[in-house]
């Protein structure tokens, strides 16, 4: 008798903490993916900065744009601004992640006479 009460007890244990660890389980999921998206966005757009620095920035913003959809889901929106002046360039990524979660990153590359 006294082992078909600790299988009960240990039943209503598990149904107790399966769905906290379902929903930690989540949650390091989903700063995982934001984590993940914040450094290759990062990273791409400093290569992009420096494709800028040599090629048509369209080209690069259309490479940056073509980049980040292959990390991003289908539908989060971002915004993608690249320019080049005389000091350099600059570029900005915006990417809206649900819910509602801005992630942004502004580099600033200056041109240097080699």
């Amino acid at each position: 008798m006294k082992s078909l009460n600790q299988k009960g007890q240990a039943l209503l244990e598990a149904a107790l903490v399966l769905p906290l660890l379902l929903a930690t389980g989540t949650a390091l999921a989903f700063l995982f993916y934001r984590t993940m998206i914040f450094y290759y966005a990062d990273h791409q757009l400093h290569e992009a900065l420096i494709c800028a620095e040599s090629v048509q920035v369209s080209t690069c913003k259309n490479h940056l744009e073509k980049s980040l959809q292959k990390l991003v889901f289908k539908d989060t929106r971002f915004n993608v601004r690249l320019n080049r002046s005389i000091t350099g360039s600059s570029g900005r990524i915006e990417i809206a992640l649900q819910p509602e979660i801005n992630i942004s990153k502004e580099l600033r590359l200056t041109s240097r006479g080699w």
